[in-house]
């Protein structure tokens, strides 16, 4: 994302998700593109020439997050997510 560099992260290409078990432990998730579940934050469609979008989501009471990637609307060619 515009030359961003993290620690740690995970990458994926649409279309994809994986869920994060949260034990009820957690009340906030935040994230740099966007966050699913009952739908609690979208971030629209983010491109490679945009800077990272915050975001940040209520988990609270919620069991697991589950992060999504999906296409741009005009298939999944280079459509990513890291």
């Amino acid at each position: 994302m515009q030359g961003t560099t993290f620690r740690k992260g995970l990458g994926m290409h649409a279309f994809s998700d994986v869920e994060y078990l949260l034990g009820r432990r957690r009340s906030t998730v935040t994230a740099q593109v966007g966050v699913d579940g009952v739908l609690r934050a979208d971030s629209g469609v983010v491109t490679g020439t945009m800077a990272a979008k915050p975001v940040q989501a209520n988990v609270s009471g919620a069991d697991q997050v589950r992060l999504v990637v999906t296409d741009g609307g005009d298939g999944i060619n280079s459509d990513h997510a890291d």
